[in-house]
């Protein structure tokens, strides 16, 4: 399954999003956008749908607060090659979207308490606040259950062999296991039919012939019929021997346990599964969260309180920014592991950790990347969107292997063909100097090597001309400047913004003039230019983040959006129109 398509419409700051970028499951996927965008507001209309038939938004969560405007959200899937689309809006009471996908929204839940506070004299107060946070239900506590039968009961039941076979008790030790129980269980009981259940037996009663030790126990034909001719069989014969790293026999063992409760005992083995699987993550999850108490005055604890199992969080006053928000997350996702046992999933962070230092926004995305294993395991789908405001390209904040990045403010942008291709071949042996030296660096000195760019295809041969690239720089500069209708080249002002800083510190130079026109780095000349004596306006360094990456993005490595993103900030923008003008 992969997600083709997101609509949203008439959702708080959104009038209309589409997201037409498809995502594959089990991957990280950044969704970048500036501050004021509407990120929160995707997460807000997701959020607004989980365990709701339709789109419940309040008048004031509307689209310019307008009754008029319905709010919506569509989904486009591609099922094994099937387009399905999925809708949910607030006129009609039928939710497609959860019905085939479970929703889990992880925001900030910190919130300000407001009291007042008597500073002298009855009518003497002065309004307080302080910020708070509530506990993080994780799930409902699942009360304790026994497995249905004792372990000597199962042995003895399954025969003279019983004893050499699997231990069972070890069955929820196996942190494999624990994430594929769902499906397992599931997958057990697909095989618990009369005609399967016989196959099991017979097979049953060859081992049982063997009157051997558990380690000289020999395959017997009937098994690998069993596996070569059911695929569900064979299946789960694959993946459980992986798990426990035994034997076809052991495993057969151990599906047969599961087979035989499902069949005698199966609300109960459910009930041990749910306990189990609970349990496990519970004493995890205490775990984590000890690791992460950091501060030594108050700390961060997981208890079993009214029926559900929570993560108490201390006033953010008692820890730093950066320990609360890695403690919310890790809080989060086990809620998420707990919570979502659908098939398919989608979980939306939205910029919960854009404010973490580098160690634990690496321990952020460690244990991101650990649900995503451990749906993977279990063999379902989950689509985990991460709401950022950083680019991964210029912050490098998220490095996961396999992450895809889409940007979101898409504004109309053209990138020159032939600007592009002589980026690519600048480092050609025949052009580098003169493209460094005349094109993409500033010199007063006239010069043609049009002849040299001929040689280039879909280069344009006049820019080798005095004058004709500059010309192009700020044909695409005005048109970027005025807010024109017309597209415009974003490589191109980067590369104007380039040579005009050098071009005005080179018109205060009074020595080293040579010196600095040689140099084909523009962070080396501000540096001659500083030696001098004069001074250079702090923008020149700043801008280094347009003019350097514009210069050296390639269509093995295309960053346009993300240089488009920078040069459209409206700060950035300023920077820019004062370093050109």
């Amino acid at each position: 399954m992969k997600i083709e398509k997101i609509e949203i419409k008439n959702c708080r700051g959104i009038n209309e999003l589409v997201i037409d970028e498809e995502l594959v499951p089990n991957k990280p996927n950044i969704f970048v956008a500036p501050n004021g965008f509407g990120k929160t507001s995707f997460a807000h209309a997701f959020k607004n749908i989980i365990n709701h038939t339709s789109e419940k938004i309040d008048d004031d969560d509307r689209y310019n607060n307008d009754e008029n405007n319905k709010a919506s959200i569509e989904i486009q899937i591609d099922n094994n090659g099937q387009l399905e689309n999925l809708r949910v809006d607030e006129n009609n009471y039928s939710n497609t979207i959860t019905r085939k996908f479970n929703i889990s929204v992880i925001t900030n839940p910190s919130f300000i308490k407001a009291s007042s506070k008597n500073i002298g004299g009855r009518f003497h107060t002065k309004p307080t606040g302080k910020i708070l946070i509530n506990p993080i239900v994780i799930d409902k506590k699942v009360n304790k259950a026994e497995i249905p039968v004792t372990k000597s009961k199962l042995q003895s039941t399954f025969g003279t062999n019983g004893d050499k076979l699997f231990d069972f008790s070890v069955l929820f030790t196996n942190k494999l296991f624990v994430s594929y129980s769902i499906t397992c269980l599931s997958e057990i009981q697909s095989i618990c039919d009369e005609k399967t259940f016989k196959k099991l037996e017979e097979v049953r009663s060859k081992i049982n012939e063997q009157n051997l030790p558990s380690s000289d126990i020999c395959l017997i034909p009937e098994l690998g019929k069993l596996i070569n001719t059911n695929s569900k069989y064979k299946n789960l014969n694959l993946i459980l021997s992986k798990f426990f790293n035994i034997s076809e026999i052991k495993t057969f063992s151990l599906i047969w346990f599961l087979v035989y409760l499902c069949r005698n005992f199966k609300k109960k083995t459910v009930e041990y599964f749910e306990f189990e699987r609970y349990n496990f993550y519970k004493k995890k999850l205490s775990s984590v969260i000890e690791s992460l108490n950091s501060s030594k005055y108050k700390k961060a604890s997981v208890k079993e309180l009214q029926g559900e199992l929570q993560v108490v969080i201390p006033e953010p006053k008692y820890i730093s920014n950066g320990q609360r928000d890695v403690l919310l997350l890790v809080s989060f996702l086990y809620q998420v592991q707990l919570q979502l046992k659908g098939q398919n999933s989608i979980l939306i962070i939205d910029e919960l950790f854009d404010y973490l230092d580098d160690a634990n926004l690496t321990v952020a995305q460690y244990y991101i990347s650990q649900l995503i294993e451990d749906f993977k395991v279990s063999k379902r789908y989950l689509f985990p969107i991460i709401l950022t405001h950083l680019n991964p390209a210029f912050f490098r904040n998220y490095v996961f292997q396999k992450q895809k990045v889409v940007f979101l403010n898409k504004e109309k942008y053209r990138v020159t063909p032939a600007l592009q291709k002589l980026i690519n071949v600048r480092d050609n042996p025949a052009i580098k100097d003169n493209v460094s030296q005349y094109l993409f660096h500033f010199n007063p000195n006239n010069f043609d090597f049009s002849s040299d760019l001929e040689k280039f295809n879909d280069v344009r041969s006049t820019w080798g001309k005095t004058g004709n690239f500059k010309n192009f720089l700020f044909e695409e500069y005005n048109k970027y400047k005025n807010q024109s209708s017309e597209e415009f080249d974003p490589l191109a002002i980067c590369a104007l913004t380039r040579v005009r800083i050098e071009e005005k510190v080179y018109s205060r130079l009074f020595e080293k003039k040579e010196e600095f026109l040689k140099q084909h780095k523009t962070g080396e000349k501000l540096k001659i230019a500083l030696s001098t004596g004069i001074e250079i306006p702090e923008i020149y360094f700043l801008l280094r983040i347009i003019y350097d990456e514009g210069m050296h993005s390639s269509s093995e490595k295309n960053n346009t959006a993300a240089i488009e993103a920078k040069i459209l900030n409206p700060i950035i923008k300023e920077m820019i129109i004062e370093a050109i003008k």
